[in-house]
C-alpha cells in the first residue's frame, strides 16, 4: 500500500540534495484510513520535507484491519538521485 504513494514522497523531496531517513508513526483505524501520523525518530534534516511525508501517510487508505486498530512505524529513506 504504501509503495503506491512513493510518487507523492518524491513530490516531497523534490530536488533536494539532503538525506536521511523519515520515519512515520501512524495508526489505522478500523474503518482502513489513517487515524492519526506523526514524524518518530526521523533523522531527515528538513522539517517541511518530513512534514510533507507525514502529510501523504496521514491520507492513505489501507484494508480495513482485523481486530482493532493497527499502529505502525514506516521508515522512509531519502537521498539524492
Amino acid at each position: 500500500m504504501v509503495r503506491s504513494d512513493f510518487p507523492k514522497f518524491r513530490e516531497c523531496y523534490g530536488d533536494s540534495q539532503l538525506r536521511g531517513t523519515v520515519s512515520v508513526r501512524f495508526e489505522i483505524a478500523l474503518s482502513g484510513t489513517v487515524a492519526c501520523a506523526n514524524s518518530s525518530d526521523s533523522t531527515f534534516p528538513d522539517d517541511a520535507i518530513v512534514a510533507c511525508v507525514v502529510n501523504v501517510f496521514a491520507g492513505m487508505q489501507f484494508p480495513k484491519p482485523q481486530g482493532g486498530t493497527v499502529t505502525v512505524i514506516y521508515p522512509i529513506m531519502l537521498a539524492p538521485g
